[in-house]
């Protein structure tokens, strides 16, 4: 059985395909990033001094930092993470919300 929208083999999808799944996307983007020179890194959080909202990656290279919040092609963000992205963005920060992995590629080309 293939994938109705991008066509590969059961269970896999294209880098762009909207069946991908959160984890999925943020592989892409997590190898995408660290073979493109990138310091990746994710903040796991749990417990009472957990920071409600920050985003699911956080890449740094020649000094720009850019925050890349990964969603399903359905996904919202939650009313922490509006607010964790209204404060980076406040500041000057780079701030993403990505789909899949051409939106951090288009994103970088953009910054």
């Amino acid at each position: 059985m293939k994938c109705e929208i991008c066509s590969y083999p059961d269970g896999m999808h294209s880098i762009s395909c909207t069946e991908n799944s959160e984890s999925q996307i943020q592989t892409y983007i997590k190898e995408y990033l660290a073979k493109s020179g990138w310091y990746v890194f994710k903040i796991h959080q749990q417990g009472k001094y957990c920071f409600k909202g920050i985003t699911d990656l956080i890449a740094i290279k020649n000094g720009l930092t850019i925050y890349v919040e990964v969603k399903a092609w359905k996904g919202k963000l939650s009313d922490d993470q509006i607010k964790f992205r209204d404060n980076i963005v406040s500041k000057g920060g780079k701030h993403l919300v990505a789909r899949n992995l051409d939106n951090v590629i288009e994103f970088i080309k953009a910054v």
